[in-house]
């Protein structure tokens, strides 16, 4: 077997038929732009007879559009029941969308509420080959252990990336959305565009900004071009506070939603001069 510790092996006399396989261990990162290179020779005598050379590039982690159709919903059941009605309006709202809800017990999120936050589900595809891949956030709270107990098996693969450095707010995948595919001044990008936000340090006094290794990440994918928005305004900092992607009749196909703080200071105003303001 040959690998990062061993670049070479030698097959010697053999006159049967030989299948070699490759296997990936790792996704394009900053310190690997996901290409392998593979020599053959075919050697007599200590002499090159034949030489043959391919390429590979490793199938890129990709994030699935909130625009397509859901198949699977997953939801904590919080213990003492704290949110079962919600779940209940919840099982409705699935049904109509002909998915399945799946409620997750509490001994694989110890009432962690916040899903969306801890794991991103998506995927990775090859010619005659696809597989569902748990991004798992380092934000590592209550959830942290349920894509690998839950999830991980042959059609679910789970990654992580860590630092040194310590995780922030805007380390959970509450701050991170993909638009559907779109074409932005010529350039046409089938599989749409990353977006998470950041900081402006201009603006805010103790700035925040998710962690290198999770930028450096989705940089290096390539397929879906990654780029940062200002979200460090707000207490959290999550860009699914503010904006998400709605399937449309338009010829996009998709619209984008994106909240209005006027008119929530518009609002704020309307219902303090309506002798409100102490509420």
């Amino acid at each position: 077997m040959i690998g990062s510790k061993r670049t070479t092996a030698k097959i010697k006399d053999t006159d049967t038929d030989i299948l070699l396989a490759i296997k990936a261990l790792s996704y394009p990162d900053f310190d690997f732009d996901g290409i392998v290179e593979i020599t053959l020779n075919l050697t007599k005598d200590k002499e090159t007879i034949y030489s043959d050379r391919v390429v590979f590039r490793v199938a890129p982690w990709m994030m699935i559009p909130n625009t397509l159709s859901p198949i699977t919903v997953f939801v904590s059941r919080l213990s003492k029941g704290l949110n079962k009605e919600f779940i209940e309006e919840l099982r409705k709202v699935v049904g109509k969308a002909n998915a399945q809800l799946d409620p997750v017990p509490f001994e694989f999120h110890k009432n962690d509420p916040w899903m969306r936050d801890e794991i991103e589900i998506d995927y990775t595809q090859a010619p005659g080959k696809f597989i569902h891949v748990v991004l798992d956030s380092p934000r590592d709270r209550g959830l942290d252990r349920f894509a690998k107990r839950k999830l991980l098996g042959s059609d679910f693969a789970n990654y992580i990336r860590k630092s040194r450095h310590p995780a922030t707010k805007l380390d959970s995948f509450g701050n991170l959305e993909v638009s559907p595919p779109v074409t932005v001044k010529g350039i046409n990008y089938p599989f749409g565009r990353l977006i998470f936000g950041g900081t402006r340090p201009e603006i805010i006094q103790k700035p925040r900004r998710k962690l290198k290794v999770l930028r450096d990440f989705f940089i290096a994918q390539k397929i879906q071009a990654p780029f940062e928005i200002f979200s460090d305004w707000l207490s959290v900092g999550h860009i699914d506070e503010f904006m998400t992607f709605v399937p449309a009749p338009n010829s996009k196909g998709f619209k984008l939603l994106l909240a209005s703080t006027k008119k929530c200071y518009d609002l704020l105003y309307c219902l303090r001069d309506e002798g409100h303001s102490q509420v």
